[in-house]
């Protein structure tokens, strides 16, 4: 029980990244995939929303492809949040 406090906590993830590449071809498509995310999360990417996902057990899947310019810094940010916060409503103990 020591670690419990964990899971009560958002969390933050930050990362910077750089494609290089030059520009998408007209029918090139950039994604941006993660294949787990824990449970609730908020992605951003070069201050742009993404959206949000909530199941990691499956893939959540961003077309990115007007986002990322070529060649230059992106950040991304996702906030993970507490899940009882999520769900508190939905227990009964």
């Amino acid at each position: 029980m020591d670690c419990a406090w964990i899971e009560g906590r958002e969390w933050w993830y930050r990362t910077q990244f750089t494609v290089d590449h030059g520009p998408p071809q007209l029918d090139e498509r950039l994604l941006l995939i993660f294949h787990g995310l824990d449970t609730f999360a908020t992605i951003w990417l070069n201050g742009e929303l993404l959206g949000k996902h909530s199941n990691m057990f499956r893939q959540a899947i961003f077309d990115v492809t007007r986002l990322v310019p070529a060649n230059r810094p992106n950040s991304m940010a996702i906030r993970f949040e507490p899940p009882l916060a999520h769900v508190k409503d939905k227990l009964s103990f």
